[in-house]
């Protein structure tokens, strides 16, 4: 089955945002949580492999390289491969990957595999 294209713009991204934190009846978050560089690049090129936008696929692969993910690793997850994705970043992975096919109409239980 071959996915369908979604492109999103900064302002939608950050209204998904707003409406996860208001949906879990946050007004913000409780406490800043600081995420590696490498992380916060995993989940970017797993939104990134939903919504097929070439630009974002450069640029994130490129911020990738530079917090020193390999070529290899960044291929994979720009085609939707995350068996060599840390433990520990895996459930963040598939739940922005499920994020961004629901346009932020997230299932109850992919929600929880977070914790």
């Amino acid at each position: 089955m071959e996915k369908e294209n979604r492109f999103y713009d900064t302002k939608t991204f950050y209204r998904f945002v707003e409406d996860f934190l208001i949906n879990k009846g946050q007004s913000k978050p409780k406490k800043r949580v600081k995420l590696s560089k490498d992380f916060v690049e995993r989940i970017m090129l797993a939104v990134t492999q939903v919504n097929g936008c070439p630009y974002c696929s450069y640029f994130h692969a490129k911020e990738a390289l530079r917090a020193g993910m390999s070529n290899e690793e960044v291929k994979k997850l720009l085609s939707g491969e995350f068996g060599d994705v840390p433990d520990d970043q895996l459930a963040a992975l598939l739940f922005a990957e499920h994020y961004a096919e629901t346009a932020g109409n997230f299932d109850e239980e992919a929600y929880k595999k977070l914790h």
